[in-house]
């Protein structure tokens, strides 16, 4: 059984030919952000889109504003016919609600669109008893 491809395709034909991915880890982990850009090139592979570049900042906290990955794929996106950046969840922006929201502010200043493959807020996101009194993370604030 072969999967259907993702029904974005026929947007980002339209939109860009290449396509920038962006991951984000909490541990400097070389072999994790592998991983990640290994699943961004497979799904480029089955949409049939061209990876231009993955930008990556590890060691990052989700708090952390600093972000040279997320800099440099800001510039990537400013050039002409690249306007797609793609991430594999929520959380390679950032768990933090702020911090996400002012991450995809900066993003959608560049004209260009996010993709997100898994769409559901990630577990980090979800609101537990246990961060009941964390303020800055709310569900809602995921909602496009």
């Amino acid at each position: 059984m072969t999967a259907e491809p993702d029904t974005r395709s026929a947007q980002l034909a339209d939109a860009s030919p290449v396509v920038y991915g962006y991951v984000r880890t909490t541990d400097h982990s070389p072999s994790l952000a592998a991983a990640h850009e290994a699943d961004l090139v497979a799904w480029c592979e089955h949409d049939g889109w061209q990876l231009g570049a993955v930008f990556r900042d590890l060691g990052v906290a989700p708090d952390a504003l600093i972000r040279p990955g997320f800099t440099a794929a800001l510039a990537a996106l400013h050039l002409p016919d690249n306007g797609t950046l793609l991430v594999l969840d929520r959380s390679h922006l950032s768990t933090v609600n702020t911090v996400a929201t002012r991450l995809r502010s900066e993003l959608h200043r560049t004209g260009a669109t996010l993709f997100i493959k898994n769409e559901a807020a990630p577990a980090a996101c979800r609101r537990t008893a246990a961060d009941s009194a964390d303020d800055d993370r709310d569900d809602s604030a995921w909602a496009s």
